[in-house]
């Protein structure tokens, strides 16, 4: 498997590797702008050649997210988290959020941390980022609540969400399982 393959393999791996320079770097010497749209461009590319690739289309917004790139907000369209599966729902719900935080629309954050937490309900990402929209929309209460929950479910969790992978810059589900579609080929 080349990186220069011209394959939806190639690209995605050439823009997990270039987020994996970015995240393990330490101090970064270069353009770390440069080299996310690197890999964003990359991600592109995979999206051109399948479009419905739930982790080339994660992987961009992610990219898109980390510029301040409003452009996330397209990559995980309600169309696009329609017809993913469980896990890109729940992340691309989480990204969204995250979007809608930023921009500090408390609103938009909490119906999107919301709508994480209804596809994985014991997540405990999905439950501290509920706490911080609440807090963020000025219920106080709420995200006190919230949080003492999220502390409760912690200690009761014993494996990773999907969004501590994901963050890890580990694939996920959708691209592993396209990567043994693709080594199944005849």
């Amino acid at each position: 498997m080349g990186l220069d393959a011209g394959d939806l393999r190639g690209y995605i791996v050439r823009g997990e590797l270039f987020e994996r320079g970015l995240a393990t770097s330490g101090p970064y010497r270069g353009n770390a702008g440069q080299d996310i749209e690197t890999a964003a461009r990359d991600y592109r590319r995979a999206i051109a050649i399948d479009p419905r690739h739930a982790g080339a289309r994660l992987r961009l917004a992610w990219a898109h997210l980390l510029t301040n790139d409003r452009r996330v907000w397209e990559d995980v369209s309600p169309e696009f988290i329609q017809g993913a599966s469980h896990e890109a729902q729940f992340l691309a719900h989480l990204l969204r959020g995250t979007a809608a935080e930023r921009e500090r629309n408390a609103s938009s954050a909490l119906a999107e941390y919301a709508a994480a937490r209804l596809v994985v309900p014991d997540s405990q990402t999905a439950c501290v980022a509920v706490s911080s929209a609440q807090a963020l929309n000025g219920q106080l209460t709420d995200a006190r609540d919230t949080a003492a929950e999220c502390l409760k479910r912690g200690a009761d969790s014993q494996a990773a969400d999907s969004w501590t992978l994901f963050r890890l810059g580990l694939l996920d589900a959708t691209t592993t399982e396209g990567l043994r579609e693709e080594a199944r080929r005849p």
